[in-house]
């Protein structure tokens, strides 16, 4: 097993000892991890991480041959779902234990 495989199943075990993984809040738990792992996040540039990111994500894509814009229309429809799924299982969950749907 190398590094990169071991780290990898620490930082899934771990994930999911903190949260769901088909979340918000797992979405979140992971960028976060990315961020702290690996870019500077800077406080007064909130965006700073995230351009880091995507221009890391731009090499990677032309590494793969991927098309960029084309799946980064895809990523956004599938945020727009996930979204959509989250906050409905949110509000059944709510419901069901008694609680007012957010």
């Amino acid at each position: 097993m190398t590094n990169h495989d071991w780290l990898a199943e620490q930082v899934n075990a771990a994930m999911r000892a903190d949260t769901e993984e088909d979340t918000f809040a797992g979405a979140r738990w992971r960028i976060n991890f990315i961020f702290d792992a690996m870019y500077d996040d800077e406080p007064t540039e909130p965006d700073q991480a995230i351009r880091d990111l995507l221009t890391d994500l731009i090499h990677e894509a032309d590494a793969r041959g991927v098309d960029l814009h084309d799946a980064l229309e895809r990523a956004a429809r599938m945020a727009g779902r996930e979204t959509a799924d989250w906050t409905e299982r949110d509000a059944v969950a709510s419901a069901a234990k008694g609680g007012t749907p957010a």
